[in-house]
C-alpha cells in the first residue's frame, strides 16, 4: 500500500492526519464506522484542548466513543507532540491495558500508519509494556507516552498533559443471563472520588487536559455529579433518539441509521427499559421518580449480637424452559434488633437451583443463623417444596418452623413498595458487597430481575411483630412476667447462646405460631 505513495502525497497525508483527528482515525487507523455526522464534532471537540481543556464525551453504548477517545485520540496526541504524556483510566487496570494494547497494535501491525510517522516508532530503548508504551521521543520523562490505571490503580508522583476517565463506572453483567446491570452507589463513589484526584496528577492545573468519556448509568453517576458541579466542562451527549432541540426523546428521531428502529427495539427487549434509557438515551431514571433512591442505602460491617433472625424463601417457580432469563431461586435472611427495630441483611443465596439445592440452602441458612422463622410461599411447587423440607427436617432432626405463606397480598410490585418506608427512614442496612441487592432496589420496578427484594419483602410482618411485640411489652412494664415479649425475646437469645439445650429452636410468640401450625406437624414442636 505504502510503496506507492510519492512524497507529496506523504506529506499531504501527514500534514492532514495532524491537522484532523476524525481524518486521521478513518483515513490512517481505518475506523470506519465513524461517520460524519455523529462523530467528527466530538473529534473536533477533541483535539481542542487548548481552548476547551476539560471535556465530557457522553454517548450511548457501541457508539464508539473508546475508539475515538481512549484509542485515536492518545496517537493523534503523539503526533504532534512525541513528548506528551498520556493516562488512559478505566473501572480496572486490566481494561485500560486493553486499550493500550489496541495502540500497541497499531504502532506494530498498522503499516500505513508506519510508513507515515516512521520517526515516532518507538526504538530498543523505548519502554513497551502491557501498561507503559514510549514513542520515539526527543525528552526524557519518568512517564511513559501512554500509560494505563484502574481507579484502584496508585499514581503517585506521577503528572500527564491529558488524563482520560474512560467508563470509569463500568458493572459487571451479570452472570447468568449477561444483561448489563446498574452500577452500586460504591462503584460510583470509586470512580467520584477517583475523578476528583485528577488535580494533582495534571502537568499544568488549567491547561493540561481531563476528558471524561462515558454512557449515563443513573442520575448521580459520574457525570451526572459532573454536570452538576463542574460548570468548567465542555459537554457533548447524544442520544439513539432526539427531538427536534437535540433533546433525548423515546419518541424522537433516529440518529443514527446503524441503530434503526429494529436494533433499537431489540436492545430494549434485552436490556428492558430502565437500562435502555440509561445506556442509549443517556436519560437515567431521576432520584424523584425512583421507588429506592441512593442515599437510602445503609451499609454495614458487623452484625449486632442482639438480634433475631428470621429467613424467607422465594422458590423462583418459572421453569428453565419457561424463559430465556428465568428467575432466581433466593433464600435470604435478615436479622432485626427488638429494642431498635435496626434491620439487618446477613445473608443471601441467589441462585438457579433445583429443589435439592434450594432445600440444601434453607437448610444451609438455619446451621448457620437460627432463624426463628422459615418463610416459604405455599402454593403449587413451594407447597411441594414445604413437604419435603419437614421430611429433611425429619431425617436430620432439625425442628424449626415453616411459615406457609398461602397468600401473599396484593401483587410482587406492590409488596416491594411495601419496603420503601424502611428503606427511607434508614433502618434497613446491607453489606457493602450485596451488589445484586443492590441493584435490584436501584433500578425497581424496571430492573430485569426482582428476585432478592421479593424475598425481602416477605419479611415484613415478621419485623413489625418482633418489634411492635417488644415496645408494647416495654410501656407496660411486663419485664419479670414470663410470657411478655421482652422475655420471649430475652430467651430466644438465650437459646442462641446455649442452642445444644433446645433440640428445636421454635421461635417468637411460640403459642400463636403453633396456632396456626398444621395439627400433623405440631408434635414435633410441643
Amino acid at each position: 500500500m505504502t510503496q506507492n505513495l510519492n512524497s507529496e502525497t506523504v506529506d499531504k497525508l501527514r500534514r492532514k492526519s495532524k491537522e484532523s483527528l476524525f481524518f486521521f482515525a478513518r483515513a490512517i487507523l481505518g475506523f470506519d464506522d465513524l461517520t460524519k455526522e455523529i462523530h467528527r464534532n466530538v473529534c473536533r471537540s477533541l483535539q481542542d484542548f487548548k481552548n476547551s481543556p476539560r471535556l465530557a464525551v457522553i454517548l450511548p453504548r457501541a457508539w464508539f466513543k473508546s475508539t475515538m477517545g481512549s484509542i485515536a485520540y492518545p496517537i493523534w496526541r503523539s503526533l504532534n507532540d512525541c513528548n506528551v504524556r498520556v493516562l488512559v483510566v478505566q473501572n480496572s487496570f486490566s481494561n485500560a491495558c486493553k486499550k493500550l494494547q489496541a495502540i500497541k497494535q497499531i504502532f506494530e501491525k498498522n503499516q500505513l500508519f508506519r510508513a507515515l510517522f516512521p520517526d515516532l516508532l518507538p526504538t530498543s530503548q523505548s519502554t513497551w509494556t502491557k501498561e507503559c508504551l514510549t514513542v520515539n521521543r526527543t525528552a526524557s520523562h519518568p512517564e511513559g507516552t501512554f500509560e494505563a490505571a484502574g481507579t484502584g490503580t496508585a499514581t503517585t508522583s506521577r503528572h500527564y498533559d491529558c488524563i482520560i476517565e474512560d467508563d470509569t463506572v463500568a458493572p459487571d453483567k451479570d452472570a447468568m443471563s449477561g444483561l448489563v446491570q446498574q452500577p452500586t452507589q460504591l462503584e460510583i463513589e470509586k470512580a467520584i472520588g477517583w475523578h476528583r484526584l485528577t488535580s494533582p496528577m495534571l502537568l499544568h492545573p488549567s491547561k493540561s487536559q481531563v476528558i471524561v468519556i462515558g454512557t449515563r448509568w443513573a442520575e448521580r453517576d459520574l457525570l451526572g455529579w459532573i454536570i452538576k458541579n463542574s460548570p468548567e466542562y465542555k459537554i457533548i451527549t447524544r442520544a439513539v433518539k432526539e427531538d427536534k432541540s437535540g433533546k433525548p426523546d423515546s419518541k424522537g428521531k433516529i440518529i443514527w441509521d446503524r441503530f434503526d428502529e429494529n436494533v433499537l427495539s431489540q436492545l430494549e427487549r434485552d436490556e428492558g427499559p430502565y437500562m435502555f434509557a440509561s445506556l442509549m438515551l443517556n436519560s437515567p431514571t431521576e432520584a424523584i421518580n425512583q421507588v429506592f433512591k441512593r442515599d437510602w442505602i445503609q451499609y454495614y460491617e458487623n452484625t449486632p449480637k442482639d438480634i433475631v433472625c428470621c429467613t424467607s424463601v422465594d422458590p423462583a417457580a418459572a421453569a428453565r424452559e419457561e424463559s430465556s432469563d428465568p428467575d432466581y431461586n433466593v433464600v435470604l435472611t435478615t436479622g432485626i434488633s427488638p429494642s431498635t427495630g435496626e434491620i439487618y441483611v446477613i445473608y443471601y443465596t441467589r441462585e438457579r437451583m433445583t429443589s435439592g439445592q434450594l432445600i440444601d440452602a434453607i437448610f444451609d441458612h438455619y446451621k448457620a443463623y437460627k432463624p426463628i422463622s422459615v418463610k416459604v410461599e405455599s402454593i403449587a411447587y413451594q407447597r411441594t417444596l414445604n413437604y419435603w423440607i419437614r421430611q429433611r427436617q425429619s431425617q436430620l432432626q432439625q425442628f424449626f418452623y415453616i411459615d406457609e405463606l398461602k397468600s401473599l397480598q396484593g401483587s410482587k410490585v406492590d409488596r416491594v413498595r411495601g419496603l420503601q418506608p424502611y428503606f427511607a427512614n434508614h433502618k434497613i442496612h446491607i453489606r457493602p458487597h450485596m451488589s445484586e441487592l443492590e441493584r435490584e432496589l436501584l433500578s425497581f420496578p424496571k430492573g430485569s430481575h426482582d428476585d432478592i427484594i421479593d424475598a425481602l419483602s416477605m419479611q415484613r410482618d415478621f419485623w413489625f411483630d418482633v418489634s411492635d411485640s417488644y415496645h408494647m411489652e416495654k410501656k407496660k412494664d411486663l419485664r419479670y412476667d414470663p410470657l411478655s415479649g421482652e422475655a420471649i425475646i430475652d430467651e430466644l437469645l438465650s437459646r442462641r447462646k446455649n442452642l445444644n439445650s433446645y433440640p428445636a429452636d421454635i421461635g417468637l410468640m411460640r403459642e400463636r405460631y403453633l396456632d396456626s401450625y398444621p395439627e400433623k406437624y405440631r408434635r414435633d414442636y410441643v
